[in-house]
């Protein structure tokens, strides 16, 4: 099953701790886990952000969180948690949901989502009407989502401004990439180039051992057909190599992979949002504007020897 968001999280905690007894973390995980009836695979999920996290501990520790800014629950000592007479009154309303809005009513909450949401010097204009401060991910998860949506338009522009430039910058731009992924020596034939061979790396100091590319900048709505791919296999052949990489701007046919396995030969293919998204991880055609550090507490440094 889908792992539940921390909103969803929220009432069973409170719940669990109606009983006014002191519950640690882990007693509260357990809980989570028989409540939701999550399963092992589901526990194995983890945060794309750290590999070592796992997804529903990460919510549920933001559910405590907003229960205790709400001061429906507390912390008497650490990872230790238990409800205020503030959440038994408000247990004994019955609540069928409680999610983010429903906190809104405490002043001490209010003031916390509203601190967390001013745009400050940062020029954002953040939406303050009660109950409209965001969706049901955490914090971390509304970050990697807003990261995601950020890269895939930045992708996008990329694309789209390769095509606004001539096919021989298309053929820098395939030489920059691969030197700063660390292939070294490239060289870009050009339209000198024999038998459709764009450039090649130089896999040794001589060039005895070589990589041969091609560039194909074609329109998105344009894609490689399988006979150009046979083309490519054919120059390799030529030029005695069994390696290549052919990059486009648009696609491949669905059975180009196929076509590349009868080949016997390795070549890698690079399609138009494969080769955004390579610029982008080794800085190519793009800038770094702005670097968010997430922090937390160093709780090591306050334990006195």
């Amino acid at each position: 099953m889908p792992i539940p968001t921390f909103e969803e999280m929220m009432l069973p905690l409170l719940q669990a701790l109606a009983d006014r007894k002191e519950k640690t973390a882990q007693e509260l995980e357990a809980i989570v886990v028989n409540h939701f009836r999550l399963t092992e695979e589901d526990k194995k999920i983890s945060l794309p952000s750290n590999p070592n996290l796992s997804k529903y501990k990460h919510r549920m520790h933001w559910a405590i969180q907003y229960l205790k800014r709400a001061q429906l629950l507390e912390a008497p000592r650490r990872g230790t948690y238990r409800i205020t007479e503030r959440g038994i009154e408000f247990l004994s309303r019955n609540p069928h949901t409680l999610r983010k809005d429903n906190l809104m009513e405490f002043e001490e909450f209010k003031e916390w989502i509203l601190d967390m949401t001013k745009g400050g010097d940062s020029g954002l204009e953040i939406d303050k009407k009660e109950g409209e401060f965001g969706p049901s991910q955490t914090p971390e998860e509304m970050i990697i989502l807003g990261y995601n949506q950020i890269k895939a338009n930045l992708a996008s522009d990329l694309q789209k401004a390769i095509l606004k430039n001539s096919p021989a910058f298309f053929e820098h731009i395939i030489k920059k990439l691969l030197e700063g992924m660390g292939y070294g020596d490239v060289e870009v034939i050009g339209k000198s180039g024999d038998g459709g061979i764009d450039g090649f790396v130089k896999q040794d100091k001589l060039g005895v051992d070589k990589i041969y590319f091609q560039a194909k900048r074609f329109a998105e709505n344009t894609p490689v057909t399988a006979s150009m791919l046979r083309d490519f296999i054919g120059s390799l052949q030529l030029a005695g190599s069994d390696k290549g990489i052919l990059v486009t701007t648009s696609s491949f046919p669905n059975k180009a992979q196929e076509t590349i396995r009868q080949s016997h030969k390795n070549i890698v293919l690079i399609d138009g949002k494969m080769l955004a998204n390579l610029m982008i991880e080794y800085d190519v055609g793009v800038t770094t504007e702005t670097v968010y550090k997430l922090k937390r507490i160093d709780r090591d440094f306050f334990i006195e020897e």
